[in-house]
């Protein structure tokens, strides 16, 4: 039997579009007789550092900044009166400030201030000892965790492969990392493809590198599809969806911002529907800058913060049609739309570019409206929405049928190219 531990930021029950396609690729490396160790982020104190998870084990390691702030969402919520809830709001802040300057500045965390590298690295030195690892796989991103990876090499006595699978770039990521330091960043991610045995790519990042420095470890490249479809359960979680039974429910599930991936446009675009349509939009990202439009479309928008991953594929999969908005980068695919065609609903589809990566696999999906916003012709648009509509509402197709429609993005195929590649190292 041979060992892989797994290195990654999120994890289950918290949904992300890199954990949601990277389980069912993780599952398929069990089918292939592999031992496989995930390291995470602990997000809460009610989560076992355990747990054995179809057949997956799961080691979380404290994340103390998460947990912090879980908590004062938590204890605000209770019926306080308000001078204990804004004491309990500045000793909040008074507290995350602490961590966040000592785990940033005095650790040198680089992404996440609150998840202890060094308890990472204690935590898989203790597993590699009993258990011997042939491989380490880090999955972007943070680059915390390749920067772990990259440690990990050098710490093992053993003989260990090390992986990088790479959904999305460290050194280009701005909206993430900002634009300054990115020479600083770019020197780094060389330093991690030069110490690593294999990079898997994306399609669309393996084109994205060919016209960068990091080209330079081309040799070491594997293209592979980023999604790793699998069906999904309509009886894992309640749905949030509140159906009025009169118009369709139309709901969105992933990050939002203001750089790669805005909403503004889906939200005017359907307050011009109004009366025919009802939007659910479920995220964890920080959304200020939608105050307004959500004033706008309070009638008939709903907004729900990080929903945990049952809660948020229940509630997609009780809705009437899907929303996905495309990003404004040629070298990042939302992960959600592999979610979305795997569920078998209707989607609608916001293009903010012209070579926008998500449409060569979508265009393949049949339940399909793509709305171009770089090309929008209002009166067109709404009439095409509409029927659309009235075609697809509430249809779904069941995830065999799906397959059809597009096979090579079935696990089993990126497992089975994972596999042969680290077999030839």
């Amino acid at each position: 039997m041979k060992r892989i531990l797994v290195i990654l930021a999120e994890f289950y029950p918290y949904p992300s579009s890199n954990t949601n396609c990277i389980e069912p690729f993780l599952y398929g490396l069990l089918n292939e007789g592999y031992e496989v160790d995930v390291v995470t982020r602990r997000h809460a104190i009610d989560l076992p550092p355990y747990e054995n998870y179809k057949g997956l084990n799961i080691i979380r390691i404290d994340d103390y900044k998460t947990m912090n702030t879980i908590a004062y969402n938590s204890l605000i919520k209770n019926n306080s009166s308000r001078v204990l809830k804004q004491l309990n709001k500045w000793l909040s802040i008074i507290s995350k400030t602490l961590f966040y300057m000592y785990y940033r500045d005095v650790r040198g965390e680089e992404r996440y201030g609150g998840w202890d590298t060094k308890e990472v690295l204690r935590k898989c030195n203790e597993l590699n000892e009993m258990k011997q690892y042939d491989y380490i796989l880090s999955i972007s991103h943070p680059a915390v965790t390749h920067k772990i990876a990259n440690i990990l090499k050098d710490q093992f006595t053993n003989k260990v492969q090390w992986a990088i699978f790479e959904f999305d770039p460290f050194a280009y990521n701005e909206d993430t990392y900002g634009k300054y330091n990115k020479k600083k960043r770019i020197l780094q991610e060389c330093g991690f493809f030069e110490k690593c045995d294999k990079v898997f790519l994306t399609p669309e990042l393996f084109e994205f590198y060919k016209e960068t420095p990091l080209n330079e470890y081309s040799n070491k490249f594997c293209k592979v599809n980023f999604p790793n479809m699998s069906e999904i359960s309509a009886d894992i979680g309640k749905s949030i969806l509140m159906k009025s039974g009169k118009i369709s429910d139309c709901v969105y599930g992933g990050a939002l911002m203001k750089s790669i991936r805005n909403p503004v446009f889906m939200i005017r675009f359907f307050h011009e529907l109004k009366g025919t349509v009802s939007i659910t939009m479920m995220s964890s990202s920080k959304v200020k800058f939608l105050k307004n439009e959500f004033n706008r479309m309070k009638d008939t928008l709903k907004f729900y913060s990080g929903q945990p991953k049952e809660i948020a594929h229940a509630t997609m999969i009780d809705a009437d049609i899907l929303i996905n908005i495309g990003n404004t980068v040629v070298f990042q695919t939302p992960g959600k739309i592999f979610e979305y065609m795997a569920m078998g609903k209707p989607i609608i589809h916001f293009s903010k570019i012209e070579n926008d990566p998500s449409l060569k696999y979508l265009e393949k999906y049949p339940m399909l409206l793509v709305i171009k916003e770089y090309e929008y012709d209002k009166e067109r648009e709404i009439e095409a929405c509409k029927k659309f509509i009235a075609k697809y509402s509430g249809k779904t197709l069941t995830f065999d049928k799906v397959l059809k429609y597009m096979p090579e993005l079935n696990s089993a195929f990126i497992v089975e190219k994972f596999v042969e590649e680290m077999n030839s190292l």
